[in-house]
């Protein structure tokens, strides 16, 4: 079968695929709202899994965040976007 894209086998293939750690449709960030962190990223500044953050600013690269909990309360941090997709997930394609 051969992968075609705009209405095609392709996209129905991508909305079937089910897994554990990874929503079934795209996540969409805007200002305003609250997050928890997923990664520890800097245990210092209260960057660890499980903090509550808001989102104050998206850039392309950087996520601009206010700390919720915590001791570092209404710190403002930068987040660097990261990519949460599968490193090797057997597909014939790239997320």
């Amino acid at each position: 079968m051969k992968y075609k894209v705009n209405g095609s086998p392709l996209i129905k293939f991508l909305n079937e695929i089910k897994c554990f750690e990874i929503l079934n449709h795209a996540l969409k960030l805007k200002a305003g709202v609250s997050i928890i962190l997923k990664r520890n990223i800097d245990e210092a500044t209260d960057q660890c899994n499980g903090t509550r953050l808001l989102v104050n600013d998206l850039r392309n690269n950087i996520i601009f965040i206010i700390i919720l909990t915590g001791t570092n309360i209404r710190n403002k941090i930068l987040v660097p976007r990261m990519n949460m997709g599968p490193t090797n997930s057997g597909l014939p394609f790239k997320f």
